[in-house]
């Protein structure tokens, strides 16, 4: 019997280690969306001041644009030859 109770009490107590995460997620999509609005902004404000947001961004067609650019490796240090 104690055995039986010790592994319902144990499973209970694991499971409400994670209630408060659950019933958290419905009051922070309100906060969530504040502090993004106040991250991005803060992010347009610092690219303004770095000159960042003058410099021209390069299209990209998807994220296979990504994955199809050529690697650069005219910089790439010089291996040693393995005997």
């Amino acid at each position: 019997m104690t055995r039986r109770l010790l592994s319902v009490v144990g499973a209970a107590l694991l499971c409400a280690h994670s209630l408060p995460t659950l019933a958290d997620d419905s009051t922070q999509s309100a906060g969530a969306s504040v502090s993004q609005a106040a991250r991005e902004a803060f992010e347009q404000k610092r690219d303004q001041a770095s000159g960042v947001s003058e410099i021209a961004k390069p299209q990209v067609n998807g994220p296979s644009a990504v994955l199809d650019a050529p690697i650069a490796t005219e910089d790439d240090p010089a291996q040693a030859q393995q005997p």
